[in-house]
């Protein structure tokens, strides 16, 4: 009998309770959780609903170990998997056991799992670099900072939500963000505690990875001003010349906007007072 049909025996099944007493796999799922199992139900759901079989014959393949399911994610295309009707403590449970190798968002409701980011040395080390400069800034306006973030971190984008449906929470990751304080002043002190805090950051810099398309980055980019940031960067060494989009929000055409510049050697922020992004300490990192 193979995995699959071991899953939907143990959740199908009426004989389900007796089976708890004999069963080596479900005294594994209880003691890992319920939420890893229900994350492996909704990817068979959805791929045998979509008639994905190739994805669905290499799922079954996928045991526990963290390479074996990014190397899942990877085979996808694009790589990622978008999972519906996910509620905010589903997400939170989910998050706590696999956030150490998935990069995973809330979108409205829908869970959306990547692979972890950044996924090679260039990367990370890209990423480095950009996080050094920002924590530089903060460190000299420490009057001015909020709370910084980076990838680890995440917040709730309550503009993005619908209040109609309070479950569908939207819930999104930046690789380098800054809360300033007056922002994060405007929240209780119970509220700044909280893991996805209800705030947008001030400022948010994205490094496309070369496993994320240009049109999935620049989506998230227009997201995350229609949530309420006010300077948004993307930079993308995937393309020749490379390309940075500053994108904000212009009230006079009431739309989000964007000033996409090529190759630069700098990037100066209109947001963080003083701050300039120094694109070689970040490209010499990427060959």
């Amino acid at each position: 009998m193979n995995l699959k049909k071991i899953l939907e025996f143990y959740l199908n099944s009426l004989l389900f309770l007796p089976a708890l007493f004999f069963s080596p796999l479900i005294v594994y799922i209880i003691y890992v959780g319920f939420e890893p199992l229900w994350l492996w139900r909704q990817l068979l759901l959805l791929l045998t609903s979509n008639n994905r079989q190739k994805e669905q014959k290499k799922l079954l393949l996928v045991k526990e170990s963290d390479s074996e399911i990014v190397d899942f994610l990877m085979s996808l295309d694009p790589p990622r998997i978008i999972i519906p009707d996910c509620n905010p403590e589903q997400f939170e449970k989910i998050i706590s056991v696999n956030s150490r190798f998935l990069r995973l968002s809330l979108i409205k409701g829908q869970l959306e799992i990547m692979p972890p980011l950044p996924v090679h040395i260039e990367s990370s080390a890209g990423e480095f670099g950009i996080i050094v400069q920002v924590g530089n800034w903060c460190d000299d306006n420490e009057n001015l900072v909020g709370i910084p973030s980076s990838s680890q971190g995440a917040f709730r984008l309550l503009k993005l939500e619908d209040p109609n449906y309070p479950n569908e929470r939207t819930i999104q990751s930046p690789d380098c963000a800054v809360v300033l304080k007056d922002r994060l002043d405007s929240l209780t002190d119970e509220t700044k505690k909280i893991s996805f805090p209800p705030v947008a950051p001030n400022f948010v810099i994205e490094l496309r990875s070369k496993y994320v398309s240009a049109q999935l980055l620049h989506d998230k980019m227009v997201n995350w001003v229609k949530a309420g940031v006010d300077e948004a960067i993307s930079i993308d060494f995937n393309i020749k010349p490379s390309e940075v989009r500053i994108y904000s929000f212009d009230p006079d055409a009431n739309e989000v906007v964007w000033d996409p510049k090529k190759d630069p050697v700098e990037v100066k922020s209109q947001v963080l007072e003083g701050f300039v992004l120094n694109m070689q300490k970040i490209k010499r990192y990427i060959k």
